[in-house]
């Protein structure tokens, strides 16, 4: 009956050893999953913060029009350019509202990684 009870304690020990080494496998695993994933989400983030800013450089050649220094622009050239700076200014609002979107919840998902790696992609997204 004791050495019954001893080879239980010794198989209980190693199966709590076994389970500590896989414990830090799964670990590491879930650390490399994020950050994989949080790469990909870093690079999309980046391309809809580009895109927004491609949108405000588009308003901005628009109004050039109006910046000639002529106080009244000629019929014709005001409706074009009216025109373009309001395309150009919706285009502008939706991206940079769909950028602002994104990276805010993306923030709320960056909160249940790993907290190293929701830092550093948190300071990121900021």
């Amino acid at each position: 009956d004791g050495a019954m009870k001893d080879e239980l304690n010794q198989l209980k020990d190693r199966t709590m050893g076994y389970k500590k080494e896989l414990d830090a496998v799964i670990l590491v695993l879930t650390q490399q999953r994020q950050g994989l994933a949080t790469k990909d989400m870093l690079k999309t983030a980046a391309g809809k913060v580009d895109a927004a800013e491609e949108a405000v450089a588009k308003c901005q050649e628009a109004e050039l029009p109006f910046l000639k220094g002529l106080e009244v622009l000629p019929q014709e050239e005001s409706v074009k350019a009216i025109k373009e700076c309001e395309a150009a200014a919706t285009q502008g609002e939706q991206a940079v509202n769909g950028a602002r979107a994104f990276i805010k919840s993306k923030l709320l998902e960056v909160k249940k990684l790993v907290k190293d790696l929701a830092a550093s992609v948190t300071e990121e997204l900021n």
